[in-house]
């Protein structure tokens, strides 16, 4: 029993391939890389909406949900379903069937939401790292093509969809320089400021005023006379 342990084992490591974890279920999705370190694509294929559905309509108010509603639904709709007493403890109009169903219907949908959630995040980190080293392959040809087309012109003619796509990237690049060079403020020439100027001699201190000539007293009047 260690023998084929082992065996599985080595051939899990040479294969270098690894599952896809699920929200709850694991998925046989087999993720390998290959010889550029990118992810290749999975063989299982995400579901489609069915016929006729818009999903351009919007969905409204009332969809949000806590996670302790998610996380009790599925037990809720249990304990109310399997109540003996729930007409005598709530009353005969209310169906627990109906509340039970809801609840359940609730919780799948919700489970469905999370896996193409999880599903989502998945493709875009094997959309982003691909896409990444496609970019940095066609960069490094870019050099050969460009040197082979310049020594035989007819190349481009056999290969118009690269062609097509480095005429694009120069024509994308050439407009992102003009755009850099509009929005760069222009430089503003430089001013020598002036040097300084000497200080103004300080006047020279006011000069004391003379002192005021003393005060004379008032001239006598003579005393009127009187006729005789």
């Amino acid at each position: 029993m260690s023998t084929n342990k082992n065996s599985k084992k080595s051939s899990s490591k040479k294969s270098g391939s690894t599952v896809h974890p699920s929200s709850k279920n694991p998925s046989p999705v087999q993720v390998s890389s290959n010889l550029l370190g990118a992810a290749l694509p999975p063989t299982v294929r995400a579901p489609q909406p069915p016929d006729g559905v818009d999903l351009t309509l919007g969905v409204g108010r009332g969809g949000g949900v806590w996670p302790t509603l998610a996380g009790l639904a599925g037990t809720i709709a249990a304990e109310v379903r399997a109540s003996p007493t729930f007409a005598e403890d709530f009353g005969s109009k209310v169906d627990p069937n109906a509340l039970a169903q809801s609840l359940e219907h609730a919780a799948a949908w919700r489970d469905e939401w999370t896996r193409a959630n999880n599903w989502l995040a998945y493709t875009r980190i094997g959309h982003n790292v691909a896409w990444r080293v496609s970019r940095k392959q066609l960069e490094r040809f870019r050099l050969a093509f460009e040197h082979a087309t310049a020594c035989d012109p007819t190349i481009a003619t056999r290969y118009p969809q690269l062609t097509e796509l480095y005429r694009a990237q120069s024509a994308a690049g050439a407009r992102a320089s003009e755009t850099r060079k509009r929005n760069k403020p222009a430089k503003q020439p430089v001013v020598a400021a002036p040097p300084p100027q000497e200080a103004a001699p300080a006047a020279p201190p006011a000069q004391a005023a003379p002192p005021a000539a003393p005060a004379q007293p008032p001239a006598a009047t003579p005393p009127a006379t009187t006729a005789s």
